[in-house]
């Protein structure tokens, strides 16, 4: 029996428009009308999920930030804090720096942006929260040491836009340092968070604070950022429109996330009936 479902967002339960289909949500509202808790696992920060989970009614903790921070929004509870601090983050600011890749920086609130920050600053006119979400640009006026000293917590996630070569070459190094946890969410990134920060590890957190057998949790997921979740629930599910390498990890694989993966899935794995 589910008890627990964990949805990825991009490229899962959002189509390729970004939207939530009305079958993916019914079928969330009917799972949860069964009693079933409902959350979100994603790498997007609190601000980037938190009007969507409103507007699904989810009332249960969110995985955010790929695991490194996990919490119960609503009653402002903190259920796993995993931030990059200290000489971890100076070290590994100092080494983004020589390879000269484009990385942005996140703490609970603020999104420090390397460059483009129009970009960014539109992303509060497209569903994010805008009093959870503060944008800052590194530059000359504000430069690198100074997001470690105002991000008192720490940082919980650094995404670095690399692809190719230099992709490969900056994963090695990362992974041979041993001080960090790397993922990727598309072939032109790097999420890089503390040791242990990972869906997987949010997700065991959150199962163990509900009490919940992780043998009764769903995950689903379409990157490799979702590999973790897929080790450790007992029913893993990749979408259709996952790469075959990720698709393979997974248990089952449903439908893409234009065909309502995700409603596809709760019917087979719960006895949700729209």
């Amino acid at each position: 029996m589910i008890r627990l479902i964990a949805l990825d967002l991009d490229g899962t339960l959002l189509d390729a428009k970004g939207q939530v289909s009305n079958e993916n949500a019914r079928a969330l509202e009917h799972a949860m009308a069964q009693g079933i808790t409902v959350t979100i696992a994603t790498g997007r920060m609190p601000a980037g999920v938190l009007p969507l989970a409103r507007k699904l009614q989810l009332k249960a903790p969110l995985i955010v930030m790929n695991g490194s921070l996990v919490a119960d929004f609503w009653r402002r509870e903190v259920i796993r804090s995993v931030p990059i601090q200290g000489a971890d983050l100076l070290g590994l600011m100092e080494l983004l720096q020589e390879s000269s890749a484009e990385a942005n920086y996140y703490d609970a609130h603020t999104l420090y942006v390397a460059k483009g920050i129009e970009r960014y600053r539109r992303m509060l006119y497209h569903g994010w929260d805008e009093g959870r979400f503060r944008l800052q640009q590194i530059d000359q006026d504000f430069p690198l040491q100074r997001v470690a000293e105002e991000a008192a917590e720490g940082i919980y996630k650094v995404f670095v836009f690399c692809e190719g070569a230099q992709r490969d070459a900056l994963r090695t190094l990362l992974v041979q340092q041993g001080r960090w946890s790397v993922c990727s969410s598309s072939p032109n990134n790097l999420e890089i968070g503390a040791p242990g920060a990972t869906k997987g590890q949010g997700l065991r957190a959150l199962a163990d604070h509900l009490g919940i057998p992780l043998a009764q949790v769903l995950a689903i997921g379409d990157s490799e950022n979702d590999l973790s979740m897929f080790e450790v629930a007992g029913v893993s599910v990749a979408m259709g429109n996952a790469p075959r390498g990720i698709a393979q990890k997974a248990r089952f694989v449903t439908a893409s996330h234009d065909l309502h993966g995700v409603a596809q899935a709760l019917r087979q794995w719960t006895d949700t009936k729209e």
